[in-house]
């Protein structure tokens, strides 16, 4: 199961068009909402998963607010991961279980990978 979340009416739109194009339509869900609602609802449902890959605004704290929000809601099963998108110069502190344990620069920017290192995140 796979859940995006884009408040953008755009990006919803091809989200919404490409699950279709592909036949993935029925194997995934788009929540045309922000993501601190997203993570908070989910949150509440109890959901779980595997990996989280985000890339939120750069330069307005929302990487480290999106770690806290994972790791808050609990969102990750036990040895879960997720790669987060952001600036060089915004590195994202590990929170709660999760360490980092990769992290790639390409030009402007950069992607971290964070793993539950054992307890439930």
């Amino acid at each position: 199961r796979v859940v995006f979340v884009d408040a953008a009416d755009a990006a919803v739109r091809a989200l919404r068009e490409n699950l279709v194009a592909s036949g993935l339509r029925d194997r995934a869900e788009v929540w045309p909402v922000s993501v601190p609602s997203a993570l908070r609802r989910l949150g509440r449902d109890g959901a779980r998963f595997d990996g989280v890959i985000a890339d939120p605004p750069y330069g307005e704290g929302w990487v480290q607010r999106t770690i806290d929000g994972v790791v808050g809601g609990r969102l990750l099963q036990p040895g879960g991961w997720l790669a987060i998108e952001h600036r060089p110069d915004e590195p994202p502190q590990p929170a709660g279980a999760l360490v980092a344990c990769a992290s790639r620069r390409h030009g402007n920017t950069t992607v971290t990978l964070l793993q539950d290192a054992g307890g439930e995140t």
